[in-house]
């Protein structure tokens, strides 16, 4: 995830800071191998998946899985490949 505050100055600046439009460009920000762990408890993601936005929705769910694989994959490499 990306550090830069910058997506939460430009959701201020939005009519409708949550609007689906808005609560996509939040979640996407997760799409990238450097996701950090605390985003699994992200209050955004996490409201989210309850979305009545089925494309919201479908986006946290999407998103919610590459964190869990990312920081699977994480957690493997500093404790080795346990079964």
């Amino acid at each position: 995830m990306s550090d830069d505050p910058t997506i939460e100055a430009v959701t201020g600046m939005l009519k409708e800071p949550e609007s689906a439009t808005a609560q996509l460009a939040w979640l996407i920000r997760y799409a990238t191998p450097s996701v950090k762990d605390e985003a699994l408890d992200d209050a955004r993601l996490l409201e989210a998946l309850q979305s009545d936005n089925e494309q919201v929705k479908m986006v946290a769910t999407w998103v919610l899985g590459w964190i869990q694989k990312i920081t699977k994959q994480r957690q493997e490499q500093i404790l080795g490949d346990t079964p």
